[in-house]
């Protein structure tokens, strides 16, 4: 395992405890194969809710969700943390620049690995701890993690608050873009 890698792993128990205020241990957590361009870590505690990351996100800054119940809402996610888990991304503040102008549509028929939506509120929150906001030009659009009715979740912090929002599974265009993951 990298410095790197290790360093973040650092990084994210020290964020769940100022953030969360849970004291964990990421020694054995499994780390996806790095490919290059990949080198932003992200680790999803087992138990995590999207209704519980979101009351942590109402502390901590401001913000606006599409509706109150994110957890009975948001129906189909690609990954649920029943143990915790790591993935990797693009270190970047707006989605991945090469996926611009696919539908979330588009982006599961190419059976992308792509953030979800809870993965995207840790990784706001995160750089959030590290003073700056990710999505100030775009949104980021979460295939893999779905409403009822087919459209899928994604957020952005282009203007204050934080917004996670309800896209059109078809929807396309320059600034919405999914951000493509490494998942063990």
């Amino acid at each position: 395992m990298s410095a790197d890698i290790v360093s973040q792993l650092r990084g994210w128990e020290k964020f769940y405890l100022d953030v969360f205020g849970l004291t964990v241990d990421f020694s054995q957590v499994k780390i996806p194969a790095q490919r290059e361009g990949f080198t932003r870590l992200i680790v999803v505690l087992k138990g995590l809710t999207l209704n519980g990351v979101r009351d942590v996100c109402n502390r901590r800054l401001l913000c606006e969700f599409f509706t109150d119940d994110l957890d009975t809402e948001v129906v189909v996610n690609d990954r649920m943390p029943i143990e915790t888990y790591a993935i990797l991304a693009r270190d970047s503040v707006d989605s991945d620049e090469n996926l611009a102008g696919y539908s979330a549509e588009d982006i599961l028929g190419m059976k992308l690995v792509t953030m979800t939506l809870l993965e995207r509120m840790l990784l706001e929150l995160m750089c959030y701890v590290e003073g700056r906001r990710l999505d100030v030009k775009t949104s980021t659009i979460c295939p893999g993690s779905r409403y009822a009715d087919g459209d899928v979740a994604g957020a952005d912090f282009r203007d204050e608050p934080f917004k996670v929002r309800c896209f059109l599974i078809q929807g396309c265009g320059p600034d919405l873009r999914a951000r493509e993951v490494i998942a063990a």
